[in-house]
């Protein structure tokens, strides 16, 4: 039920895609105790972004979930920020996340939903 969602305005080749989504469900797994097979990581390079008013390495990521105690978004913020500047040399303060809170009945999966 996690979705880890990062858009970034670097080309990302093949190899780093991949560890970002390996690494970014590992860092859900252990920091939220979600289930992997409910995790899910989009990873999109080369977007369209300008961060105060320049194209220099940034990123826009959205974590969305059920249960996600505000507590856990100042870990997880640093966190995120680490494994981007680790895979793709993004410094933390060109990074901007968004936490999201689902209620249970407006997540779906499988055909229903969690509610």
């Amino acid at each position: 039920m996690p979705l880890l969602r990062i858009q970034t305005n670097v080309a990302v080749p093949a190899d780093k895609v991949d560890a970002l989504l390996l690494q970014g469900t590992d860092l859900i797994v252990n920091e939220m105790n979600k289930p992997r097979e409910y995790v899910q990581v989009v990873v999109e390079p080369e977007a369209d972004i300008a961060f105060a008013g320049t194209r220099d390495a940034s990123a826009f990521v959205e974590l969305r979930s059920l249960g996600l105690p505000e507590e856990t978004a100042k870990i997880l913020s640093e966190k995120i920020c680490a494994l981007l500047e680790a895979q793709l040399a993004i410094p933390p303060a060109r990074v901007f996340i968004n936490f999201f809170d689902f209620p249970r009945p407006m997540w779906g999966w499988d055909g229903k939903t969690f509610g």
